[in-house]
């Protein structure tokens, strides 16, 4: 059941783009609110988006809550703004605990994104059940190369 999740969480992944290079970074923090069962929503994001990427439709989301497959993952899109592709493009979750400690990490990578084009990524959280359910938020980062 675990590994269905797992698979089904990494699917969402997309990958569209074309040639060219830029630079850009958008570093951010969420924190949850609310109590719906399978997805957490947040609020509170601390980062300046850059020039060229905008993060859209970002939260943290948990699958069989509150039992010992619970899973967590940061889910979102980043569209290129820009009217250059974007190239090596990457996203890392910092996931932390109620007390602000990294408890993990995970990260996608995307080889280009051209203008106008968005990025679907799932970032899984390494751990599943008690260790998931330390999770209270995430700092994400969105990178792209030279």
């Amino acid at each position: 059941m675990r590994r269905r999740a797992l698979l089904t969480s990494l699917s969402a992944a997309a990958v569209v783009g074309l040639a060219g290079c830029s630079r850009s970074d958008a570093d951010e923090e969420r924190t949850p609110e609310g109590t719906e069962p399978t997805t957490t929503t947040e609020t509170d994001a601390t980062a300046a988006a850059p020039a060229s990427v905008t993060l859209a439709d970002r939260r943290l989301v948990r699958s069989n809550r509150d039992t010992t497959d619970e899973l967590v993952s940061v889910v979102g899109t980043a569209r290129n703004d820009g009217e250059s592709a974007l190239a090596d493009l990457s996203a890392v979750a910092r996931f932390l605990n109620a007390d602000g400690e990294e408890v993990g990490t995970a990260d996608a990578e995307l080889n280009e994104l051209a203008p106008g084009k968005r990025w679907q990524f799932s970032l899984v959280f390494p751990g599943s059940g008690e260790k998931a359910r330390s999770v209270e938020r995430y700092r994400l980062r969105i990178d792209a190369g030279e």
